[in-house]
C-alpha cells in the first residue's frame, strides 16, 4: 500500500473469503487500486495514467470500477468501464487535427520525443476512441506502425488497446 495524494492505493492484492481463506478475486496482479466501503459493497477503482490533467498532463484516474458484496445468492462482483473518461466533440476534433500535422519520429530516432509528447497523443487518442471516434482509434492503431514502438512504451500501447477494448464491451448499465 502506498498514500497518494491522501489516498491509499493498493497493488498487487486478491481478495479472500475471511472464514475459509478461499480466493474470491485474483484480478488484481500488477494493477493499482483504491479501494473503499461504501455500506457493504467494496468499491475497487482500478487507476490508469490518462492526458486528462491540465494542458494534456497524465493523471491517475479511475477507469475499471467493481463492486464486491455478498448477498443471499453469495458473493457477488460486477465491474465496468468509468465512462466519465471521455473527451467532447470539439476536443476530439482538435486531437485529429493534430495528428495530422505531428511531427513523426520513431522511437530510435528520439525515444524522449516519443516518450514525453507523442505517448500523450496516442494517451489521447485512446480517449476519443473511448469517447466514440471511429476515426480516433484507426489513429490509435495506425500510431504504433508510425512510431515503432519498443519496449516499455510498447507495453504501454498495448494497455491502452486493452483499454479501449474493454470500454467498448462493459460501458456501464444503470445501477
Amino acid at each position: 500500500m502506498e498514500i497518494e495524494d491522501n489516498k491509499e492505493i493498493y497493488s498487487e492484492f486478491s481478495l479472500r473469503d475471511c472464514d475459509s481463506d478461499e480466493v474470491l478475486v485474483e484480478r488484481w496482479a500488477r494493477e493499482e487500486c483504491e479501494l473503499f466501503m461504501r455500506n457493504d459493497t467494496l468499491w475497487v477503482s482500478q487507476l490508469g495514467f490518462f492526458a486528462l490533467g491540465e494542458g494534456s498532463t497524465f493523471v491517475k484516474y479511475p477507469w475499471k470500477i467493481a463492486i464486491l458484496y455478498y448477498s443471499d445468492d453469495g458473493f457477488e462482483y460486477s465491474e465496468w468501464f468509468n465512462d466519465n473518461i471521455r473527451h467532447d466533440q470539439y476536443t476530439i476534433e482538435m486531437i485529429l487535427e493534430e495528428y495530422k500535422t505531428t511531427e513523426w519520429r520513431t522511437q530510435m530516432e528520439d525515444s524522449e520525443y516519443v516518450d514525453s509528447k507523442l505517448m500523450i497523443l496516442a494517451n489521447r487518442l485512446m480517449i476519443s476512441a473511448i469517447s466514440g471516434s471511429q476515426i480516433s482509434e484507426e489513429y490509435f492503431k495506425e500510431f504504433k506502425i508510425r512510431v515503432k514502438l519498443d519496449g516499455y512504451l510498447s507495453q504501454w500501447h498495448r494497455e491502452m488497446e486493452r483499454i479501449i477494448e474493454y470500454a467498448k464491451v462493459n460501458k456501464r448499465v444503470s445501477q
